[in-house]
């Protein structure tokens, strides 16, 4: 390889970085997705896997969640933080959602972060507000999503619960 080929990867590599923080968001991910069922308002667990891909400044995240014999559903999001990281966007085939990342969340170099997100969202086609609450370490990912209607108190709507997979197991 050309030095002007290893000068172009690097930049290339370099203009593409991951936003602090997320650096452990890739490989192989378990655990469980839980979900509040708005017609019984029951909490529902889904043995989950992920497989998260860095992307150009942004993580891709493929969730698999089995949901009964025979039926296994696939979500496919993009994770990504503004440069600032003053906001986190977290966008699907059908939406993207952009929440402002409170004072007092900790995004570290050395691959942790605890950032709690607020902004608007829509529940059974009606606006709410939406706090958004992301762990991750080397090992943990933990992603909650809680909504009120206007007026009212937080509930949890879901949340992702996973544990790095580690290789033969």
């Amino acid at each position: 390889m050309s030095l002007a080929a290893i000068a172009f990867a690097a930049a290339l590599a370099q203009a593409c970085a991951l936003p602090v923080g997320l650096t452990p968001l890739k490989g192989d991910w378990v655990g469980t997705l839980t979900y509040r069922d708005f017609s019984s308002e029951r909490q529902v667990v889904l043995p989950t896997t992920l497989k998260a891909s860095p992307q150009c400044e942004a993580v891709q995240l493929d969730f698999s969640f089995d949901d009964g014999p025979g039926k296994t559903v696939t979500e496919r999001m993009q994770l990504s933080i503004d440069p600032q990281g003053r906001s986190l966007t977290l966008a699907s085939e059908d939406s993207q959602d952009t929440y402002q990342i409170e004072a007092g969340s900790r995004l570290e170099p050395a691959g942790a972060l605890a950032l709690t997100m607020t902004g608007r969202g829509t529940e059974n086609d009606k606006g709410v507000e939406v706090r958004e609450a992301l762990t991750l370490t080397p090992t943990l990912m933990v992603l909650r999503r809680e909504t009120r209607p206007s007026g009212g108190e937080f509930k949890m709507r879901h949340e992702y619960r996973l544990t790095l997979k580690v290789p033969g197991n």
